[in-house]
């Protein structure tokens, strides 16, 4: 019930509650990273990793910890 952002497995944002049954993500275009309706990424990003589940703080942390510095 709520969206939480982690930069370098420490938690920078996260979103009021919601209830997630209300939003449909399911696409049938390409997943993009960086793009928005009406305006874009224009960056580099090194590590991106999307998961079919959620994650708590320390997965977060522990996988982070793991990745090459």
């Amino acid at each position: 019930g709520q969206l939480k952002l982690y930069v370098d497995g420490k938690l920078v944002a996260k979103s009021s509650s919601f209830n997630a049954s209300y939003y449909d993500i399911g696409i049938d275009r390409p997943f993009r990273i960086g793009f928005g309706q009406t305006d874009y990424f224009a960056g580099k990003i090194a590590d991106v990793r999307v998961y079919n589940r959620s994650l708590t703080a320390r997965q977060v942390r522990l996988l982070f910890s793991q990745k090459p510095q």
